[in-house]
Formats: structure tokens, C-alpha cells, sequence
């Protein structure tokens, strides 16, 4: 308990850092209710709230103190290894939760520098890539993509799928808008995959994994069905074209320093792999020690809790983190704005019928637009409510309505309950 009360954590405020030593910060009444029951594991290892007063960001302590229960129950039961959860709300870190172990196998506790394996987190910066682009009216969202990507100006179908010579030309071409939403026709699945090794593009360059796209059968009419493939990493080449530099530079100079994301990169260099989450069973993959061949825009980047907090702060301020903007009021509009038609949201996703119920596809993320759905991506949220997960568990929201950011970072296990959890919890303990 003593060393709960005297831990000292960052406090975000008006744009402004102060510490905040919670000696002075709770009670010890309050500290005692919120924590009662809890196991001596939990005491032992986890850290579980950043709090300046019981009632910081509108959260009671009481309900803070359930969340932190069910997450350690999560590790002390084995479904993952690790958590590291954080609430932003009302303008300030309302919630920091460290709880088990960033690398057991190393036996390193988890803490708040550690660096995760986002996934497609990565899709959601790279959507605001674009956008930025948009903005300086390099490009349209309408515009096809053959001026950047003429490997695929000619897009085409099968007439029959087991006969590769049967080819009819795509109706519609390719356009921006279309690989942001995951309606290009371009799939990781289906005839697509069966007919070229164009996935296997580690060691290749960007202008031959783009050609050997090119050669591919579309999967569908572009436009007309939501399908992941390789939509994000294309995007990622026609950025590159587009602004004239490497797509990694394109992110780090616009938005990474901008935001002062130091920790956010498509690879972790040696002086940072202590700091790296290694999840249950070693189950995430091992992470590059330099810049790769090819970038992989739809899923490659490394990254904090704390610098993805800035940037769905970013979102939050409508394309604004304090006095740096990123993109226009209207982009972000853009972003979180519904694009899939009442028919495509009957279309199954991962083997899920009705996954689209409660919520839509914006340009990168998912669009909570039903209180009364508890749906696949946004839970619990508030219409309004949007983010997108990774593969390896990772996940975050930003509820405009509640003015509120969860952020739930997890390498690997049996995840999905604990985030599920997270969300609910979250909202349980809204006080105000």
C-alpha cells in the first residue's frame, strides 16, 4: 500500500505535463476502497491508476479500482502475460494500469516505456498520411489511383476463377478512396492469393512488389465489397509517389515529430529492445532491428502507449494536438464518417455474419453508430466512437461524445475478453 501512495506519475493537463505525487493525490479511505479484496499479486506488481483527485477526468476511484481488478485477473488466471491500459479523458491521463509482465521469460515487469507491436494500428496513421496529402490537394479521395500506381490502371477480373486467361476489365478503376475503406478489389485471399506470391514481398523492392500487384486479378469490383488484402500497403506506395520521399520519412517528418512521437517506427533499434513486449508463447513477430526493404504501411509500425496517445489526441482535437495541426477539421470528418453501403454491412468479415451491425468503415477506422449494439470493434462505445485494432490484441477508441481515449496495449493471448472489459469498465466508472 505504501508504495501505491508515493508512486509518481505524469499528469496531462491543458497541454502541459506536471508531476503528481499521489501521496498527496488520494486519500487513504479512498485508496482502501478502490483496492480492497485485491490479491497480493496485484498489490506486488501492479501499478494501477494515475490519479490527481478521486474524481480526475470525471472517474470514480471505485470504479477505476474494478477495472484494475478484472485486468489482473486476466494475467493472474494466464489469458495474457501482460496489460497496459490508459484513460484520457476531460484533458487529462486519467488512468495508467501496468499489470503482469512485459517479457516473462526475461522476468521484466511491465512499464510504461514499453514498445508494442501495433499492427494495423498502423492503418489509422497511414489514413492521416493521405489526408494530409488531401489537404494540400496533391490528390482527391475520388481520384483513381493510375496516376501514382500505373501498375494497376488496368485493373481486371475472372470471368471464371479457375481459368487465369479469362479476364474482363474491372468497370470501375482503383481510386483512393477505395484502398482507405478496403473496397479496391486487391485481396490477400481468395483467387488473388491462389495466383501469385506477390504477399512474399519482405525481400523485394517497393517497384517490384507493386508491379507483381499489378499482375493479379481483382477479388471484387472496386467499390463494391469490403475485403482485407493489401489495400493499406498499396496506399502506402502511392503516398511515397505522391509526396516525393520514402513513406517512412513521409511519417516521421509529418507526423511522428510534429507530435513528438519518438517511440513510434517500423523498426526498434538495439538501445530500445529491452524496452520491447514480448507476448504469451514468443506469439508476436520478432521486430526489425533497422529500417525494412519494404514498409509494410498496413501493419509495420512499433509504437507506446503514450505516443498513440498523442496522436488519437490529435484525432480527438479534429486534427489538432495543441497549436500543431495535422490535418483539417474536415479530413478528420472524413475519416470518421461511415463509407460502406447498407448492403455491404450485411456482407460477412473474418467469418462474422452481421460484423458491420452497430457500426460502419471510415477511411481507416471503425465508426460506432448504435448505443444499443455492443458491436465487434467499438464495444460499448458512444455513436461517434471510433479506432481500429491490431492482430497481435492491441486496441483504442476515441469517443468524441464522452470526450474520452482508451488505449489497451497487449502482445498476444487470449485477449479479447480483457479488452472487452477494459471498454465497459471504462464506462462504468464515468462519475460525472
Amino acid at each position: 500500500m505504501k508504495h501505491l501512495m508515493s508512486d509518481i506519475s505524469f499528469v496531462h493537463s491543458s497541454g502541459k505535463q506536471r508531476l503528481v505525487n499521489r501521496r498527496f493525490a488520494l486519500s487513504a479511505s479512498l485508496l482502501c476502497t478502490a483496492v480492497a479484496g485485491l490479491p497480493q499479486s496485484f498489490l506486488a506488481r501492479s501499478v494501477y491508476a494515475s490519479l490527481a483527485s478521486p474524481s480526475i477526468g470525471g472517474f470514480s476511484v471505485e470504479g477505476l479500482g474494478r477495472l484494475a481488478i478484472a485486468m489482473q485477473g486476466a494475467v493472474d488466471r494466464g489469458a495474457v502475460d501482460g496489460l497496459l491500459t490508459l484513460l484520457f479523458r476531460r484533458g487529462v491521463v486519467a488512468h495508467l494500469g501496468r499489470y503482469g509482465w512485459q517479457n516473462k521469460s526475461a522476468n521484466i515487469p511491465m512499464t510504461r516505456e514499453a514498445i508494442f507491436w501495433i499492427a494495423s494500428m498502423t492503418k489509422p496513421i497511414t489514413s492521416v498520411a493521405a489526408l494530409i496529402l488531401v489537404d494540400e490537394h496533391k490528390m482527391k479521395l475520388t481520384d483513381p489511383v493510375d496516376p501514382w500506381l500505373p501498375e494497376l490502371a488496368r485493373p481486371f477480373l475472372l470471368q471464371d476463377s479457375s481459368d487465369p486467361n479469362s479476364r474482363k476489365p474491372s468497370p470501375h478503376p482503383i481510386r483512393i478512396v477505395d484502398l482507405l475503406t478496403h473496397r479496391s478489389g486487391v485481396s490477400t485471399v481468395g483467387v488473388a492469393a491462389a495466383l501469385s506470391g506477390a504477399n512474399n514481398y519482405a525481400d523485394q523492392s517497393i517497384d517490384s512488389w507493386i508491379s507483381e500487384v499489378g499482375k493479379l486479378p481483382l477479388d471484387n469490383i472496386p467499390g463494391s465489397t469490403f475485403a482485407y488484402g493489401n489495400s493499406f500497403d498499396i496506399l502506402g506506395v502511392l503516398i511515397e509517389r505522391a509526396a516525393g520521399m520514402p513513406f517512412a520519412d513521409f511519417l516521421r517528418t509529418r507526423i511522428f515529430e510534429p507530435l513528438h512521437m519518438s517511440d513510434t517506427s517500423f523498426f526498434v533499434p538495439k538501445d530500445k529492445r529491452s524496452r520491447l513486449a514480448v507476448g504469451s508463447n514468443n506469439d508476436v513477430r520478432e521486430a526489425p532491428m533497422s529500417m525494412p526493404n519494404v514498409i509494410h504501411a498496413a501493419g509495420g509500425l512499433y509504437s507506446t502507449a503514450d505516443d498513440y496517445l498523442k496522436f488519437a489526441r490529435m484525432l480527438l482535437g479534429r486534427g489538432r494536438l495543441e497549436e500543431t495541426r495535422i490535418i483539417s477539421h474536415r479530413s478528420l470528418d472524413y475519416m470518421t464518417s461511415n463509407y460502406l453501403t447498407p448492403e455491404q454491412r450485411q456482407q460477412s468479415f473474418l467469418g462474422i455474419k452481421e460484423f458491420w451491425r452497430g457500426e460502419g468503415f471510415g477511411l481507416g477506422v471503425a465508426v460506432k453508430d448504435d448505443l444499443t449494439i455492443n458491436s465487434p470493434v467499438m464495444g460499448v462505445g458512444s455513436p461517434g466512437t471510433f479506432g481500429w485494432p491490431g492482430v497481435s490484441g492491441v486496441w483504442w477508441a476515441v469517443d468524441p461524445r464522452e470526450d474520452m481515449i482508451q488505449i489497451f496495449m497487449v502482445q498476444g493471448g487470449e485477449n479479447e475478453a480483457p479488452r472487452r472489459a477494459f471498454q465497459e469498465r471504462a464506462y462504468q466508472a464515468i462519475a460525472d
